[in-house]
């Protein structure tokens, strides 16, 4: 029941009630697929001549990117911790833009740092004595140099928040129920085009892919759990991965999946695809106890994969090409005009 100030929920109305805090990161964040280059519209197998004109695509657009930075109850917070990434960059480089936005360095994304639940009055005695919130002392002002795009720091709260006042982080530390510390490193493939150290400073972006300059993808390699007075709960979650190649956009096979053949159009038997696909997967969890959980794959299996044709291609007048393919026993022809 809305005892408090109407249409907002607040501490004097009665019952159980949650809300949910979010600040706006990014106000252009650019998306673009491919982050690099072109796709083509029509994939012609091997050793058949590509049709002239066909297409080369590219989609692409922009948006504002907001993140949550608190849970709030009538008894209890959490509060959710952020910083950037280095991976999961948008896209940049392209002036004049098409999209009418400043495009000369990219946006990037925040990653989740740590969660800390506390009493509100414990996080009311902490605001009280430190300043401590959303853009702590004005700290956007001097941290919002190392963002680009249009990226700000004013709206969410993030690390440079603890950092505002060297008390905060020993209160935090003390008063917490309960906080939750995420340990990243970027070591999962390496040279992905959108990784790179400095949003301010990127590398060049050209037509083509560059490995120079790349880092990898952000990495989950461990949870610890504290309590009150910084006392660790329990030892570490621990993760660990397979097959760790670099990034190369050639070696993809039919089904999306990375090969280390490079073969867009594996052989005949669709049924049969490599175990390269577990590339970059999570192969083993370790838990607290020293229990350890293990975690195996296998691939799907198709008669055929659509846009990919098991059978052979023939040209034919006025710009068509017929095809035929045997899937599960059955024969089938397509006529396509390019």
């Amino acid at each position: 029941m809305d005892q408090g100030t109407l249409g907002c929920v607040d501490d004097q109305d009665l019952g159980a009630w949650v809300t949910f805090s979010y600040g706006k990161f990014s106000q252009q964040y650019k998306w673009r697929q491919p982050y690099v280059g072109v796709e083509l519209s029509d994939i012609i197998p091997a050793g058949y001549t590509t049709p002239t004109g066909q297409a080369r695509t590219v989609q692409e657009g922009a948006k504002e990117t907001y993140y949550l930075n608190s849970i709030h109850t009538r008894s209890h917070t959490a509060l959710f911790l952020k910083s950037p990434r280095r991976d999961g960059r948008g896209s940049y480089g392209n002036n004049p833009s098409n999209l009418g936005i400043d495009e000369s360095t990219p946006s990037s994304s925040l990653r989740l740092d740590e969660v800390i639940v506390l009493s509100n009055q414990d996080l009311a005695s902490i605001q009280t004595a430190t300043g401590f919130g959303v853009n702590a002392s004005n700290n956007a002002n001097t941290n919002d140099n190392s963002l680009g795009g249009m990226d700000t720091y004013a709206a969410v709260l993030d690390q440079f928040d603890v950092a505002a006042n060297s008390a905060t982080r020993q209160m935090l530390n003390q008063k917490a129920l309960k906080r939750v510390v995420f340990n990243y490193s970027y070591r999962l493939c390496p040279g992905t085009p959108n990784s790179f150290a400095s949003a301010t400073a990127p590398p060049t972006l050209g037509t083509s892919y560059d490995a120079t300059g790349r880092l990898g993808k952000l990495t989950l390699e461990s949870i610890a759990t504290y309590g009150a007075n910084n006392v660790k709960l329990i030892p570490d979650f621990r993760f660990d991965y397979g097959f760790n190649p670099a990034y190369d956009p050639a070696k993809v096979d039919a089904f999306g999946m990375y090969s280390s053949t490079g073969q867009l159009r594996p052989a005949a038997d669709f049924a049969t695809a490599s175990q390269d696909g577990a590339a970059w997967s999570l192969n083993k969890i370790t838990n607290p106890l020293g229990a350890i959980t293990t975690i195996a794959y296998e691939r799907d299996q198709y008669a055929s994969v659509s846009e990919f044709y098991n059978g052979s291609y023939s040209m034919v007048d006025q710009g068509q090409f017929t095809s035929q393919m045997t899937s599960n026993g059955c024969l089938w022809e397509i006529t396509r005009l390019i």
